[in-house]
């Protein structure tokens, strides 16, 4: 699994969880997920989404994530960095 936690910079004393993940094939293959951070006393933080889809054709990659306070307002974003093999959350999925 991706490390999340590094790429959305949470606290090591915070939890974040995956609530939903859903992927699609074909020409672009995509995959899209869904976390909630916790602090350590449980309380509801942020809501991450993030997505990578990769086009068979082209071999052209788009990723990114957006964070949402707990109101559902758009609080940050910005893109997973690309380095080396590791990076490629479609292996993941």
């Amino acid at each position: 699994m991706p490390c999340f936690e590094n790429a959305f910079h949470i606290p090591p004393h915070h939890s974040l969880e995956q609530v939903r993940i859903r992927s699609r094939g074909g020409v672009v293959m995509e995959v899209q997920w869904e976390h909630r951070e916790y602090a350590a006393d449980g309380h509801f933080v942020a809501r991450y989404e993030s997505y990578q889809a990769l086009d068979r054709d082209d071999r052209i990659q788009r990723n990114g994530w957006s964070k949402y306070d707990p109101g559902g307002r758009l609080i940050d974003h910005g893109h997973f960095i690309i380095s080396g093999n590791s990076t490629n959350l479609l292996d993941d999925a």
